[in-house]
């Protein structure tokens, strides 16, 4: 078995699981151990092999870049895969912290929402990408068998008239681009799931800078020109353990 061969050779090598291990020829900077292929080190991993509880067969492959060399290797890999072999594109290969990916598929669907809606063109091409991140997300779950997580289910208009959240950098920023302190949002859930109405003519409630216009019985929420709704409120409650 021949294990340093041409760099081309190497991504069909591992795809096609036809050895254990191989590298690149000269620096060897290319190379694949049992189910992972990497790029000039273990600490950039492209591609890698998973089975399910149900012996299915994926690949999870890196959402990251790096350098000039690295991202030929990236389109090397991905061009060896078969069209058959499903592939989800994930944050991280080898872990196996399910809700950071799935949190990663919702950040990715909101920063194309947002791309789309500043488009000017290839607005429709940001919205494809959109539906192929929900159903790849909605693929995930379903082969990871995450029956604690909902399905993915987001898609976002072009008026963004519906707002979706998500956390950041230790605040909750809408899709329309603004950002709270995360505890001015907790300070406000119990009104929200209480089912009483709020209007900003009672007593001011801050969240973040902005002032809360008004909260219905269901629970949705107006603040200037977001419209929140409940059940989107909930989601982030939810990955925030409330």
């Amino acid at each position: 078995m021949r294990t340093v061969i041409r760099s081309v050779e190497v991504p069909h090598l591992w795809a096609h699981k036809v050895q254990p291990y191989a590298r690149s020829k000269g620096t060897g900077n290319l190379f694949f151990g049992d189910d992972t292929i990497y790029s000039y080190g273990t600490h950039f991993p492209i591609a890698r092999h998973v089975t399910n509880s149900r012996g299915e067969s994926a690949v999870l492959f890196t959402t990251r870049t790096r350098s000039v060399t690295t991202a030929k290797h990236i389109r090397m890999v991905r061009a060896a895969i078969p069209d058959n072999v499903t592939v989800f594109n994930v944050v991280d290969l080898h872990s196996n912290d399910h809700q950071n990916r799935w949190v990663h598929y919702q950040n990715r669907i909101l920063d194309t929402a947002k791309t789309a809606v500043r488009a000017r063109t290839h607005r429709s091409r940001h919205l494809r990408t959109i539906d192929t991140l929900v159903n790849e997300a909605n693929r995930y779950r379903e082969f990871f068998s995450l029956i604690n997580l909902p399905p993915m289910n987001v898609y976002l208009p072009l008026s963004l008239k519906k707002v979706f959240l998500r956390i950041k950098d230790k605040e909750i920023e809408t899709s329309r681009g603004v950002r709270v302190p995360i505890p001015h949002a907790v300070k406000i859930l119990p009104l929200i799931r209480s089912g009483r109405t709020y209007q900003h003519n009672e007593h001011p409630i801050y969240l973040g800078r902005y002032t809360i216009d008004s909260i219905d019985t269901k629970g949705n929420l107006w603040v200037k020109c977001h419209f929140i709704e409940r059940a989107e409120i909930e989601r982030i409650a939810a990955q925030l353990g409330l």
